[in-house]
């Protein structure tokens, strides 16, 4: 290796061994005592260069097509902020973060490859953000651009991206959400792939708000939460809509099973319908109380209001745009199996060209 790729393997290696949450011993104890902790700190920081039989080890480690090593950076990531991984610890932050880094540098990639260059329009969301009846209107703002009418969204995380928001999906079993940030221009939105569906679309607003809600200097951290839920709660199920469903005449009783109809028409968690009765006056304090008070004392309440009832929601614009490039042949088997960190035996089974 020249003294650039010694470099380039070196962040690389790092990168991808904080991914897996693992210390230079740790990988080093993984390596059946083909290298020591010293050699990975070498490799790391661009002094020495594996052998070809070290190379193919710490791929298979580390989990890896060998290629990932040579990968250049090719994005800037800013605004992480990771406000909901306060009770995870250091290690297991930089893991997600590694993580996230990781697929995105993949993302661009791909678009690179492919010559996209598609920008997010976050103008029209610039009006200033202090209250809670100004994160409902920044959603209105959002349904009305984005054309959304004022029915129930059927696919949302699909939506988010048709609209250049990137929706990065990692597989996380500490307790952790969601995420957000920039890469540049390009808007990031992180979420658990394995989440109830309702949470997940939630989520992904949420985050979503916390970058385009202009949220005014007052606005203190846990304000900033509270206004994103808003944004959230207003975009997946209107105050209009509701008006429409249930009216808007003061308190009122409604069965479960209305609420659950709402649930499955606008992919909300009933949780999130009932604040939304409450803030509209629809459910007097009492009865909105009464709720979640019933939720913490009685698990076959819980266990139902906490039922998915939609269909589960995955982003793959990246897979597809990866298996594009390669039936059009701009990316050879072996830069696939890279990009989706695939088998390449796996690929063949789904790059058919018709």
């Amino acid at each position: 290796m020249n003294e650039d790729e010694k470099r380039i393997f070196g962040q690389r290696l790092k990168a991808l061994r904080e991914m897996k949450g693992l210390s230079q011993a740790n990988l080093a104890k993984r390596m059946d005592g083909l290298i020591t902790p010293q050699a990975i700190y070498k490799y790391e920081n661009g002094k020495m260069s594996p052998d070809s039989a070290v190379l193919i080890r710490l791929a298979e480690v580390l989990g890896v097509d060998a290629g990932a090593f040579f990968r250049p950076a090719g994005v800037q990531v800013e605004g992480f902020a990771f406000r909901k991984l306060s009770t995870l610890g250091v290690k297991r932050q930089k893991a997600i973060e590694m993580q996230v880094v990781d697929a995105i540098e993949r993302y661009a990639e791909i678009e690179d490859i492919l010559g996209l260059d598609e920008q997010f329009d976050k103008s029209p969301f610039g009006r200033p953000v202090s209250s809670l009846d100004d994160a409902k209107e920044v959603a209105r703002t959002l349904r009305k651009e984005w054309r959304l009418g004022e029915d129930g969204i059927a696919c949302l995380l699909p939506l988010l991206e048709e609209h250049h928001v990137r929706v990065i999906e990692i597989e996380e079993k500490e307790k952790f959400s969601g995420l957000s940030g920039w890469a540049g221009e390009m808007p990031i939105v992180v979420v658990k792939k394995d989440e109830r569906t309702e949470r997940k679309r939630f989520t992904a607003l949420h985050e979503l708000g916390h970058l385009i809600l202009n949220m005014t200097e007052k606005v203190n951290d846990k304000e900033k939460e509270t206004l994103c839920n808003q944004f959230a709660n207003e975009v997946l199920l209107p105050e209009c809509a509701v008006k429409k469903v249930l009216g808007d005449s003061g308190d009122k009783v409604l069965s479960l099973h209305e609420l659950v109809e709402l649930q499955k028409q606008y992919g909300i968690s009933i949780d999130a319908i009932v604040y939304k009765l409450h803030e509209m006056g629809i459910f007097n304090e009492n009865r909105y109380v009464n709720y979640f008070k019933r939720k913490r004392v009685d698990k076959g309440f819980k266990d139902f209001v906490e039922l998915s009832r939609i269909e589960e929601e995955h982003s793959d614009r990246f897979e597809c745009l990866v298996y594009k490039a390669y039936v059009m042949e701009l990316t050879s088997l072996s830069k696939t199996s890279e990009l989706l960190a695939e088998p390449e035996k796996e690929i063949f089974k789904k790059a058919i060209s018709l």
